[in-house]
């Protein structure tokens, strides 16, 4: 359970920990794979686990985000992901999937969500691992937050950050938070050792991220409706795949994908239809 969460309310807070945790003499690196090291849970209490992965594909995953460049990728969930002005290294959703995440609707009975990333690499020796090296989770007022935009025509890559607003929160901070030996630390990934049995990830999504936001100062005041969480995330060693997350509610049995808006208006409209007949 998360009882104490660090919480920034301006971009400077971002930067600072980026800035140390580039100038530290020690990163250490912790390696998620099967079947040994299947789990890992940070300073901040953050679960990155292996071992209740949830089937992709679509109609399964609805993914929130999508990121895809060689080497270095970054991105939030922005709706500016097409196109030469998209944001970062955003590229476009699939079908009816949307961007925008309602912080009410994300979180369970216990105030826990959990993020499913889904790789997508070559599963073969030397192309198969990528690091994820941050992840950050900011709740905004802001329903639309876009750019900056990324390195147009393969220029020189650079690290960036979500554009802060006023009263803006950072819930959650990888780069913030530690290992067990007290250091910052880096997720390293395997295609060739994940659950979808080496074949690069598809198929299957490969990683859970769990947080418990019972202990968060203002959570409450959060939960109107009218808060969203943008989440950012960086990579490196990336391939030509492209990497994208989702939203799950943990649930005991795994995990139920959180419906789109527009999922949840089809499911109101079965809804009515069921009772309409039933008055019959």
């Amino acid at each position: 359970m998360m009882n104490r969460l660090t919480t920034f309310s301006v971009a400077t807070g971002i930067v600072a920990a980026i800035t140390a945790v580039a100038s530290a003499s020690v990163v250490d690196t912790v390696a998620l794979q099967t079947p040994t090291a299947l789990s890992f849970t940070d300073s901040q209490n953050a679960l990155y686990s292996l071992t209740a992965t949830q089937p992709a594909g679509s109609g399964v995953f609805d993914p929130f985000m999508r990121i895809q460049r060689t080497d270095d990728a970054q991105g939030y969930n922005s709706s500016m992901n097409n196109g030469p002005s998209a944001t970062m290294d955003l590229i476009n959703l699939p079908g009816n999937a949307s961007s925008q995440l309602n912080f009410t609707n994300l979180l369970d009975v216990n105030n826990q969500l959990m993020l499913t990333l889904d790789y997508n690499e070559p599963g073969k020796a030397g192309t198969s691992t990528l690091f994820l090296k941050e992840l950050i989770l900011v709740v905004s007022t802001d329903p639309d937050k876009t750019g900056p935009a990324g390195p147009a025509n393969k220029g020189a890559w650079s690290i960036q950050s979500i554009p802060m607003s006023a009263g803006d929160q950072v819930i959650y901070q990888m780069s913030a938070a530690t290992d067990g030996g007290g250091n910052p630390y880096a997720i390293k990934l395997d295609a060739d050792a994940n659950s979808a049995n080496g074949n690069g990830g598809s198929g299957a999504a490969d990683l859970n991220v769990t947080f418990n936001f019972t202990g968060l100062a203002g959570l409450q005041s959060m939960l109107d409706g009218q808060h969203y969480l943008y989440v950012y995330s960086r990579f490196s060693g990336t391939e030509a795949g492209f990497e994208e997350w989702s939203a799950f509610h943990p649930l005991a049995a795994g995990g139920s994908p959180i419906p789109e808006p527009a999922s949840l208006g089809v499911l109101a409209l079965g809804a009515m239809g069921l009772m309409i007949r039933r008055r019959r």
